[in-house]
């Protein structure tokens, strides 16, 4: 029996007397479970043993002991006891952190004579002691916090792990380290630049498409959203990894996972905040037609968190706001502000300011945000709609009539869109802008050179109605002045004769 033999059994020995105490103590539920200090960390020295069957069963006792209070009493090697109102008893995570834990993890991760039940072992406790201390404190920092993983090469070692795969490990273990990059990365900016530089986003993108199932992709978008989220080198970074088609492709339309559309939505909006190359790789990749399918999301939360992404995608980029037309997203958007629903202010809010934003570009992205819409749906939303989408029709219609081209004043000259509005008399009763509005329209009307849309307006009773409207006391001077010159047009033009 070698020395080398002899030592191992012993370091065997004694983990197996560990468990048994532990075990002993846990079996009277009367006890509180606290551990000594220093038994803690006898179990973490031999976890730098050579013999790797040493290190599995150290680790596996070292997992189990994150359930158990530590305290520091100098009370020998005995191991369990109960609790002393005497001794300051402590959480095991800042033990673990005072006594280097993370290096022994990584050291046994990294070493070269590692097996994959070592490894196995290693991810997985690095993963509880980041990801489930993250969810206790609310993100604060985590048990070791996130400059302290980052600075002892976390980042790095799970990197290198990922690109091993496919391994003989499960793939549930892969999604416990993207787990653990996932925490890192809500770290400051150094922490996302590192995974950049560790070449992480590669990785995750690779498991993105490995994977089927929703809930293992979770991880890897948080990953790519937490990243998204840092300064313009860390949206260019991800956009140049492809990480925008990788997001594109989680969106699932019927039995897809809320949280994953949030995640999609948050990052792909992130990275439409950069500049105008973000955006442009956002419409590239497939980010729009990505973010208008999950408008139409059976989530309201979904539904808000993409209607927001599209508002930067849309923002002074005539790219983007062609493609948010040219994928179907108006009507979309249309529909969220006519439905009502729990988040419906929220939702319309933010629905209402990407179309406002859609009728500052173009003449050509106008038009097709007009036959998108609908004429009917505008005149809808002047004169019946709520608070929202009397605002977006009032300044979808007032961008066209304002137009200095013919044609994107005839978008709404039809007068058979106004007459359902004046048959009910709602046009002068709604509201000023309303009635400014129809002014504006019934102007447009008259001035198209449509004898017959003329005919119509004045076979409907609108004559009366602007007589009606110059009688009244109410109306301003400015009012009247518009109902004079309109009809003062329309008889020069010999268009009213009778």
């Amino acid at each position: 029996k070698t020395p080398e033999y002899i030592a191992c059994s012993g370091q065997y020995a004694r983990l197996q007397d560990i468990r048994m105490r532990m075990d002993d103590a846990q079996a009277h539920a009367g006890q509180g479970q606290v551990l000594e200090k220093c038994v803690l960390c006898e179990t973490l020295d031999m976890a730098r043993a050579e013999d790797q069957g040493v290190v599995e069963e150290a680790l596996t006792l070292f997992s189990s002991m994150l359930t158990w209070r530590v305290r520091s009493s100098p009370r020998g090697r005995s191991g369990c006891f109960t609790e002393d109102s005497e001794c300051t008893v402590s959480a095991p995570e800042t033990i673990f952190q005072q006594e280097g834990a993370v290096e022994v993890l990584l050291g046994a991760l990294c070493g070269s004579r590692a097996t994959w039940g070592t490894k196995r072992q290693c991810v997985l406790l690095l993963s509880k002691l980041t990801v489930v201390a993250y969810a206790v404190t609310f993100g604060q920092a985590g048990v070791f916090g996130k400059e302290c993983l980052r600075e002892a090469g976390v980042v790095q070692a799970l990197v290198e792990f990922l690109k091993q795969w496919p391994a003989p490990v499960e793939r549930a273990v892969c999604v416990h380290s993207i787990m653990t990059l996932r925490v890192i990365a809500t770290g400051p900016p150094e922490c996302k630049a590192s995974l950049v530089q560790a070449g992480a986003l590669l990785e995750v993108i690779r498991h993105v498409k490995m994977c089927e199932d929703q809930l293992e992709q979770l991880e890897p978008a948080g990953v790519l959203r937490n990243v998204a989220a840092g300064g313009l080198d860390c949206k260019r970074a991800v956009c140049s990894a492809g990480g925008v088609e990788a997001l594109s492709s989680l969106v699932r339309i019927g039995d897809g996972l809320w949280s994953l559309q949030v995640e999609v939505a948050n990052a792909l909006g992130d990275l439409a905040t950069g500049d105008t190359a973000c955006k442009a790789a956002v419409v590239a990749g497939g980010g729009v037609k990505a973010l208008v399918r999950l408008l139409e999301a059976s989530t309201d939360i979904s539904k808000t968190q993409a209607a927001m992404a599209l508002q930067a995608v849309v923002e002074d980029h005539p790219e983007g706001q062609l493609a948010v037309v040219r994928e179907g997203g108006v009507p979309s958007l249309a529909r969220i502000i006519q439905h009502r629903s729990e988040f419906n202010d929220i939702n319309q809010a933010y629905a209402a300011t990407t179309l406002r934003r859609l009728t500052g570009g173009s003449a050509s992205t106008l038009a097709s945000l007009v036959h998108a819409v609908g004429r009917q749906t505008l005149f809808s939303g002047i004169f019946h709609g709520s608070e929202i989408a009397h605002m977006v029709s009032r300044l979808i219609l007032t961008q066209l009539l304002a137009s200095d081209q013919r044609e994107m004043r005839r978008l709404v000259a039809p007068a058979t869109m106004l007459i359902p509005h004046m048959q009910c008399a709602r046009l002068w009763k709604h509201s000023d802008s309303a009635l400014t509005i129809g002014l504006q329209i019934i102007n447009c009307v008259v001035t198209s050179g449509d004898s017959s849309a003329v005919v119509e307006l004045v076979r409907e009773g609108a004559i009366e109605l602007l007589l009606e409207l110059i009688e009244r006391p109410s109306n301003t001077q400015q009012v009247k002045q518009t109902v004079g010159r309109i009809i003062n047009c329309a008889f020069k033009t010999k268009l009213l004769t009778k």
